[in-house]
């Protein structure tokens, strides 16, 4: 979607729907049992609920959507769809979440509630406003920095692009996790260097360690979630060094504090990541390479990126769509990396020698 946005010239804006789980009909009534203490007095009297109490509790109806009924989102989504489809907004068969419009020009993303769309005409914006606020309560955003699913989008329009950031997500997990006066890294990954020439390659042995306390460990995991998070919607330079913690964190010891220690100095140097999406033919283009025998147990890692972009020989990568880093959990024989392009148009000197599909 922003890629489309930046190469189409258009604008983009976000949009948020009110209660929106609340105040679908249901497909069928529901019946509710209260305790009589968790009713303020006020709403008793308000509602005369001293008639209807039995056994310090009172039986409610329940005809539309409210927080905790397990239906209520799936019946608010249909009804919602079913709405914008009513307005000429349909859902793309083989893309879910994503909604384009029959003639106007408008798409959109849908999380839930929350919109992020593409227009270039102010008129087809409203077309969509008008349609959600005959149903629901509706926030808008139109400016050049707007927030869409915890990320902040950065439009600028003279020079076309747009800037993807989590503004002080680092600064936060780092306060978190009590982490302060910390040294600078450069890298996320404590480097060991290999040797060369006539040393033989061997087995790096672990030095002995201690398992890590339950306390210990569940604070591991928070970190793995809270920065896995952060690495996948900003900055995938973290994305290897926090794969490679979290592949260890079933069975922790000591030795793994300085490796959370070093990713820690690496994140505070570089604490707000910003990826940018600049405008381009938008021809899918994949990065990948492989790391042979470089994990535990004789594992290897895969690695790679996948960006829209032009397909040039010079081409700066535009910023992915979608990028991993994983261990192989098998046990290969050889590792291979290659670039691949999946344009019809750009020859083939941009394929690997094995035939493949994209």
């Amino acid at each position: 979607m922003l890629n489309a946005t930046v190469s189409e010239h258009a604008r983009i804006a976000t949009a948020d729907i009110k209660d929106f789980y609340l105040g679908t009909p249901l497909d069928r009534p529901e019946y509710m049992r209260i305790s009589l203490k968790h009713i303020p007095l006020d709403v008793q009297i308000r509602y005369n609920l001293a008639s209807k109490v039995e056994n310090e509790h009172v039986i409610m109806e329940i005809t539309k959507g409210i927080y905790g009924l397990p239906q209520a989102g799936k019946l608010a989504q249909d009804r919602l769809i079913k709405h914008l489809a009513g307005h000429g907004y349909n859902q793309c068969v083989n893309t879910p979440c994503l909604f384009v419009h029959s003639s106007n020009g408008v798409a959109f993303t849908l999380v839930v509630d929350d919109f992020l769309i593409k227009y270039k005409e102010q008129s087809a914006l409203e077309h969509l406003f008008t349609a959600l606020r005959e149903l629901y309560v509706i926030t808008t955003d139109l400016s050049d920095t707007k927030k869409y699913v915890g990320i902040t989008l950065h439009h600028n329009i003279q020079k076309n692009y747009i800037d993807m950031s989590i503004p002080g997500y680092v600064a936060r997990a780092c306060q978190r996790f009590k982490r302060s006066n910390l040294r600078k890294a450069d890298s996320p990954i404590i480097y060991v260097p290999p040797r060369y020439g006539k040393f033989q390659q061997e087995v790096h042995l672990e030095p002995l360690s201690t398992p890590l306390t339950s306390a210990e460990s569940k604070e591991l995991q928070e970190i793995v979630g809270v920065f896995l998070f952060y690495a996948r919607a900003v900055d995938p330079t973290m994305l290897t060094a926090i794969n490679k913690i979290a592949s260890r964190q079933s069975k922790p010891t000591s030795l793994i504090k300085q490796e959370v220690e070093r990713f820690f100095q690496y994140a505070n140097t570089y604490p707000d990541a910003t990826m940018r999406i600049r405008a381009s033919n938008m021809k899918l283009v994949c990065h990948s390479d492989g790391s042979y025998l470089s994990e535990s147990d004789a594992r290897s890692r895969a690695g790679g990126m996948l960006f829209l972009g032009d397909c040039a020989e010079d081409e700066a990568p535009n910023a992915p769509v979608s990028f991993l880093s994983v261990i192989i959990k098998i046990v290969v024989s050889s590792a291979t990396s290659n670039r691949i392009c999946c344009g019809l148009h750009c020859g083939p000197k941009y394929y690997s020698n094995n035939p493949h599909t994209c």
